[in-house]
């Protein structure tokens, strides 16, 4: 669907809160799948991994823009994608 379609909620756009979302249950299902494969997850494992999930999300964004012609490059998808995966990151110490 193009931004321009999706409705905005004051200074903060619901479709960010959708990327803090899937982002947060990305991380936490490769997480979980590195954990069920017997992969022993220290934290430069943890950094990995969420390098690698912020790395994604980045390279998504830069072939939206790339590869489309009718969606372009949103730094703030990559800030709330960032935030999602750096949220799972904080919270499974409690989980």
């Amino acid at each position: 669907m193009p931004a321009t379609e999706i409705p905005g909620v004051g200074l903060f756009q619901a479709d960010k809160l959708v990327h803090i979302v899937v982002y947060f249950l990305l991380t936490f299902l490769y997480h979980r799948s590195m954990k069920k494969s017997g992969i022993k997850l220290s934290f430069e494992i943890t950094i990995l991994l969420a390098a690698s999930i912020i790395s994604y999300g980045f390279l998504i964004e830069v072939a939206q823009e790339s590869l489309t012609a009718d969606r372009q490059f949103d730094l703030w998808d990559v800030v709330a994608n960032s935030i999602g995966t750096l949220l799972f990151i904080i919270a499974k110490q409690w989980l």
